[in-house]
């Protein structure tokens, strides 16, 4: 961010923020928005002014987007988070995105297959950050047929709001400028997708460096390196990201609920209060994909990610995981004792 000529108010200060301040700060503290994250500092921005504060050995992990409280360079609180956006790296090690987003873009290339699976994932995450989500098809001037994938897209994803873009020739911009108007985005999305020259056509100037995405596979290379905060023409706050190549998720079980809510519309209606959706009788969901009320292949995705989260809380869990061995230990012996026509112990 290179012109601090802004306020506080159009870095997202309301006064929610004023009365947070007061909680856990001391008078005179100055709020101030992290911008950038740097290994062992920050660059935040104040009311007109952007400064760089160190913050080795301090405790507590800050993102870009978090609120704090500051005096002079020296950061005393960090205001308490209402979201945050995450997600699962490698290893399952938790990997924060962004704070206190409440708009995440998800910016996928036309000239590169678009999987409803990467949307639902993005999604889901948006969710468990509080926030709600919308999927940006950019480099339409590009591909011939955006409308019919704009409409797959959508059917895979209801609820979602789908939007085609050219950042090249401004075509969709002002849907997405309209969308994310006075609240604080995230782009999200793959290398060479086009999140840096989507920035570009909604500042209409250059805030981010674009790179070239080779023809052979179109993929991009990371020209955004760390993810930094822009503030935009009106009041709209964007944070740019890094290219992300794997989505793992980091979220609840209440969020993939959240993102599928038709189907949990469906599920109310379900014999058993804990129906599966796979074999039960009874079952209002699949009496749905039956129906041609639900696509099949959208309740696949939704008992995948369930299952995905499933597995991710065993193997973090050694509770949980004991618990589960126990019951497939158990399981397997009964079975083994209804084969020798044994009766139970």
């Amino acid at each position: 961010m290179t012109d601090p000529t802004f306020s506080l108010r159009s870095l997202g200060w309301n006064d929610y923020w004023t009365a947070a301040l007061r909680e856990v700060s001391e008078p005179g503290a100055e709020p101030a928005r992290v911008i950038r994250r740097d290994r062992g500092w920050i660059r935040v921005a104040t009311d007109g002014d952007v400064r760089s504060i160190e913050i080795a050995g301090q405790t507590g992990e800050l993102v870009t987007g978090d609120w704090v409280a500051v005096a002079g360079d020296r950061l005393l609180a960090t205001l308490p988070r209402r979201g945050v956006l995450r997600r699962s790296g490698r290893g399952g090690v938790e990997q924060l995105l962004a704070a206190n987003v409440e708009i995440v873009v998800l910016v996928c290339g036309l000239d590169r297959p678009v999987t409803p699976g990467r949307v639902h994932r993005g999604a889901v995450q948006a969710w468990d950050a509080g926030a709600s989500a919308v999927v940006v098809l950019n480099k339409s001037d590009l591909f011939e047929n955006a409308a019919v994938v704009a409409q797959a897209i959508a059917g895979e994803t209801p609820g979602l709001d789908v939007l085609t873009v050219s950042s090249r020739t401004g075509e969709g911009v002002d849907a997405v400028r309209e969308a994310i108007r006075g609240r604080t985005a995230v782009l999200l999305g793959e290398s060479g997708a086009g999140k840096s020259s989507l920035l570009n056509s909604l500042a209409g100037r250059e805030l981010s460096e674009e790179g070239a995405v080779r023809e052979s596979d179109s993929k991009g290379k990371h020209t955004t390196v760390r993810r930094e905060l822009f503030v935009l023409p009106d009041d709209a706050v964007v944070i740019d990201t890094p290219g992300i190549r794997a989505f793992g998720l980091a979220a609840s079980t209440e969020s993939v609920e959240a993102a599928f809510e038709d189907i949990e519309a469906f599920a109310q209606n379900c014999r058993f209060g804990d129906c599966g959706h796979i074999t039960e009788p009874g079952c209002a969901v699949k009496e749905a994909i039956e129906s041609g009320s639900l696509r099949a292949e959208r309740l696949e995705t939704y008992l995948g990610l369930r299952r995905e989260l499933q597995s991710q809380v065993i193997r973090s869990s050694p509770h949980v995981r004991r618990r589960r061995e126990r019951k497939m230990a158990r399981m397997t012996r009964e079975g083994q004792q209804a084969k020798r026509g044994l009766p139970d112990e």
